[in-house]
């Protein structure tokens, strides 16, 4: 049988909008100290690109612990990005924020405000 592989997706470049970022940190502290990977939004990008790339998306997980999609991997308001393609590959998302990919969020944008809308 085939290992999942599950990531927590926390990068303190970039913003929060529902969540407070102490409950980011809480969540991928306690992940992160059961042997979860922590990832930022370059390293999301690099595990979602190499999932598709090796085929076993299917088996590999990501938890957002931030409620603000990085532009890293949603480059655009389409459907064309990598986040949909990681899912389209099979690939699995928990996301804990209010609505799914509501803001996109470049690095240094401090609040939702900064944020492009989707």
């Amino acid at each position: 049988m085939s290992e999942i592989e599950i990531v927590v997706y926390y990068d303190r470049n970039f913003p929060n909008a529902w969540i407070e970022p102490q409950y980011s940190i809480s969540i991928s502290s306690f992940f992160q100290q059961n042997g979860v990977a922590i990832v930022d939004a370059s390293k999301l990008e690099d595990f979602m690109t190499a999932s598709i790339d090796q085929r076993v998306a299917h088996r590999k997980i990501v938890m957002f612990s931030q409620d603000v999609v990085p532009s890293t991997i949603c480059r655009e308001t389409g459907s064309n990005t990598l986040i949909r393609e990681y899912l389209d590959a099979g690939g699995n998302v928990v996301w804990i924020g209010d609505i799914p990919l509501f803001y996109i969020g470049t690095r240094g944008s401090t609040s939702p405000s900064q944020c492009i809308q989707a």
